[in-house]
């Protein structure tokens, strides 16, 4: 006799833990509520060393970023702090450019979200909304250094699971853009 099949209501079926979740749809509800309000650059740093820079040397290009995030009152300020390092073959970076962004985005009265929402939404959206600003810091810098272009590929938002690092390739095909 064919045993039945029990029945199973929503309340049995435990959602997937946040974490395990990626986090743009961690982040989902955050960017549904949030409205940016400013975006400044809080610092920037850069050098080059003339001598590692050989003529027409290939050079590994990579870019780390990672972004915080705190809720105030009815507030969220993120911090995003971007670090470019070019790497011809004798590993040693000949090129280092540094900014951090301050980006703040209003929230609806008394919103409650929790730390992880704050982070997915930071290394997503804020991410998103912070990625123009640094690729023309990056354009600019280099050509007022005197170096051969170097345009930034667009940030595209991965849907997978964060790991540790990931990484995107540029426009040319060298080095790549990681998350720290």
């Amino acid at each position: 006799m064919p045993k039945k099949k029990a029945k199973t209501s929503p309340e049995d079926i435990s959602p997937e833990p946040q974490e395990s979740q990626p986090p743009l749809l961690r982040a989902s509800r955050l960017i549904a509520l949030a409205a940016i309000r400013d975006i400044r650059l809080k610092e920037i740093s850069a050098k080059f060393d003339n001598e590692l820079l050989g003529d027409g040397e290939p050079m590994q290009v990579e870019v780390v970023h990672r972004g915080t995030g705190q809720k105030t009152s009815d507030e969220l300020d993120v911090q995003i702090a971007f670090t470019l390092k070019a790497i011809p073959a004798s590993k040693k970076p000949a090129l280092v450019i540094k900014a951090v962004f301050n980006l703040r985005y209003s929230l609806p009265d008394e919103v409650e979200i929790d730390q992880d929402e704050i982070d997915a939404f930071a290394s997503t959206n804020s991410m998103l909304n912070s990625w123009p600003y640094w690729r023309e810091i990056v354009q600019n810098t280099v050509a007022r250094m005197g170096l051969p272009p170097l345009v930034l590929p667009l940030y595209r938002i991965n849907q997978m699971p964060a790991r540790e690092e990931g990484r995107q390739p540029t426009e040319s095909g060298q080095g790549g853009v990681s998350r720290a």
